[in-house]
This record gives C-alpha cells, structure tokens and sequence, in this order.
C-alpha cells in the first residue's frame, strides 16, 4: 500500500534528479555514481526516475510505470497503421497528464517522451499515413 509519504518521497527524488542534470550539479554521492555516465545514462536516470513517481490516477494511487502500462492497453486506433497508434497513445498520455498535477503531469511526459508540443506533428504523421494507406488500397480518387 502506497502512503501519502512514498508519494511524496518518488516526487522528490523525480524533481531533485531533474534539477541536478539541468544545473549539471551532483552531489558528492551522484558525482561517484555517475562519474563515467554519459548524457544518454542520465536521461535514463530521469526517465527510470520519473517511472517511479507516484500519483493519483482516477482515485487510484500508482507509479507512473504501471500508469504507463494501463494507457497503452487502453490505446484504439488503425492498428496496422504504426503512425496512427502512436498519435492516439500520445494523445492519450497528454490528455492524462493534464488530469494529474504538476509534478506527476512533467514525470509523464518525461517517462513517455511526449509532450503537448508534440501532438500537432504527430497528429500530421498519422493523418499522412492514413491517407497514403487509402491511396495504396483504394487508388488516388483522381484517377
């Protein structure tokens, strides 16, 4: 069971991990950990550290992994179409994240990699894929 103190302790540690690789700060334990890490290995770092953060989700208290899970079951859309899939999961998530508050709102889109900026060009991708799987099946309608 999840307590108000884990919740805020996974959003602390989200937040503090966030800050020290946006300042390039560490603290003498980080510096240790991470001495040798690349930029890709801190971003893993976040990204594992945004997993982590609990929020409350519809009344339920989870970790923004196993949220994670849940919306990409939850996920319809033109299957076959990969572009598709991806513009209603990102929709999804986006949609979720601004149910959630702010801290559990930026450790979504952070552990997903979408944000609200994002929607627009993915929307445009998943139209032009469908359109061009039209086309491929049905023929051009000018022809």
């Amino acid at each position: 069971m999840m307590t108000f103190e884990s919740r805020i302790v996974s959003q602390r540690e989200f937040v503090v991990a966030q800050l020290q690789t946006a300042r390039g700060w560490m603290s003498p334990v980080d510096a240790v950990m991470l001495r040798e890490a690349h930029t890709n290995d801190i971003s893993r770092i976040v990204r594992q550290m945004a997993g982590r953060v609990i929020c409350d989700y519809q009344g339920r208290e989870q970790s923004i992994e196993s949220l994670v899970q849940q919306l990409q079951s939850e996920v319809t859309g033109q299957r076959c179409i990969p572009d598709d899939m991806e513009y209603a999961y990102a929709a999804k998530v986006i949609a979720v994240s601004h149910t959630l508050g702010p801290i559990g709102r930026e450790a979504l889109q952070v552990y997903t990699g979408y944000r609200d900026e994002d929607l627009s060009l993915l929307r445009e991708d998943a139209s032009q894929s469908l359109s061009e799987a039209m086309v491929s099946l049905y023929g051009s309608p000018w022809e």
